[in-house]
């Protein structure tokens, strides 16, 4: 069983302090993390503003174009050339 303090003066219980330094430190911690949130969207923001509202959402004709080796590249194969998992 959990031991029962004897004496209740020499029991302490945590109060929070809400001091002017405290609640100050409190304070700058939100403002900080609310600057870090707000700074990185506004970059995003502007990183892709000209690509989404000022060219209408158009590609560049190097982003629209496969990558030689992508997956999502299309290749065309003439019927006398063999398909990579064939070679031995």
């Amino acid at each position: 069983m959990a031991t029962i303090a004897s004496d209740p003066e020499r029991v302490r219980v945590r109060t929070h302090d809400w001091s002017v330094a405290h609640v100050a430190g409190i304070v700058s911690y939100w403002l900080i993390i609310a600057a870090s949130y707000l700074t990185y969207g506004f970059l995003f923001y502007y990183a892709a503003k000209e690509k989404l509202f000022d060219d209408s959402g158009t590609m560049p004709d190097l982003a629209r174009r496969p990558q030689r080796g992508s997956p999502g590249q299309v290749q065309s194969r003439t019927s006398g050339e063999s398909s990579p998992t064939s070679r031995v």
